[in-house]
């Protein structure tokens, strides 16, 4: 079927194409380096995307907070451009930050808290979808 992947506010078409799911689109779009930033993403199962060399777990987190996109996966997060572990992005101090972008300390200083909280929230949910496949596979 035709699926095609759209700019959310404005509708523009970001990628398109013949496929069997929206998750087979991404993966191609992906693949093939197209701009994913902005696409309208709700309601599509992540699961088992690779992103980047990580294989994901569960759907990631996205955001559009102000300035910059936001994607929160079970090891990752990235912050426009920024792809970082969540561990360094905890660890950052404000030269870090400062050279990211204009801006970006205080737009850190602002949401950090909340980001990491939902880095910490991934984290937990990958490892309980973890245990219960675990279990799941004892019981065959």
């Amino acid at each position: 079927m035709k699926i095609t992947i759209k700019c959310y506010p404005n509708e523009k078409t970001i990628f398109e194409g013949e496929y069997e799911s929206t998750k087979h689109a991404l993966i191609d779009a992906v693949s093939k380096g197209a701009d994913l930033r902005g696409a309208d993403l709700r309601g599509v199962d992540l699961r088992g995307v690779d992103l980047r060399g990580e294989k994901l777990k569960i759907c990631p987190i996205l955001m559009q907070l102000e300035r910059w996109d936001v994607i929160i996966t079970h090891g990752f997060m990235q912050i426009g451009c920024e792809r970082h572990t969540h561990t360094e992005w905890n660890e950052f101090n404000r030269p870090t930050i400062s050279k990211m972008a204009d801006g970006a300390w205080n737009w850190w200083k602002e949401h950090k808290d909340m980001l990491m909280l939902a880095c910490d929230i991934q984290v937990k949910q990958a490892a309980k979808i973890k245990d219960e496949l675990d279990t799941k596979e004892e019981g065959k």
